[in-house]
């Protein structure tokens, strides 16, 4: 790097009386980042290579410290995409799982009134229960999907509800009965 006469006050204008400026492109990779910007008295000679060099040298430090702070940022951002990544897949597989337990368990209820004629009207009305029950389950599961992508895009805000923990324990008990076998919670 040189350092290159912008402009001699008193003839441009511009400055200080007795006083040229000197500028010095910081650079990275060969891409231009900024200047840094001297006053010379006008009296001195032009600045001999030593001073250049120490100029240069600070501008290429500025430039590089630039350059690792750009890489830096960019390797974040790399890892919060390769996380967010993460969480997705962990989220899919985690959905997935979540819609195959309430399918098995209508699939067999409704499988069981289709095929068993000798159901008693009891069981008939328990199963029809349990697919209604399971029904309702998969579309919250839905709409929590939806809820979340739609948190992701910004457009939905929370809107804080008070439930009773009975009322939500037992309904979480009732749907998971039939899997339990007979034990107590």
């Amino acid at each position: 790097a040189a350092w290159m006469l912008l402009h001699q006050p008193g003839r441009s204008g511009r400055g200080r009386p007795g006083r040229d400026v000197y500028r010095v492109r910081i650079e990275a990779s060969g891409d231009a980042l900024g200047s840094i910007w001297a006053e010379r008295d006008r009296s001195l000679d032009l600045p001999d290579p030593a001073q250049t060099r120490l100029l240069a040298a600070a501008a290429d430090q500025i430039g590089q410290a630039v350059a690792r702070d750009r890489i830096a940022d960019e390797a974040r951002a790399a890892e919060l995409a390769r996380q967010g990544d993460a969480l997705k897949t962990s989220l899919l597989q985690s959905v997935s799982h979540d819609f195959r337990t309430p399918l098995a368990v209508i699939r067999a209820a409704a499988g069981s009134l289709d095929s068993d004629s000798a159901l008693s009207p009891e069981d008939r009305h328990a199963n029809t229960q349990a697919i209604e029950r399971e029904v309702e389950y998969l579309n919250a599961l839905v709409a929590n999907l939806l809820d979340m992508s739609r948190i992701e895009a910004g457009v939905l805000r929370p809107d804080v509800e008070l439930y009773d923990l009975d009322d939500a324990l037992t309904q979480a008990i009732a749907r998971l009965r039939p899997r339990l076998g007979g034990r107590q919670l």
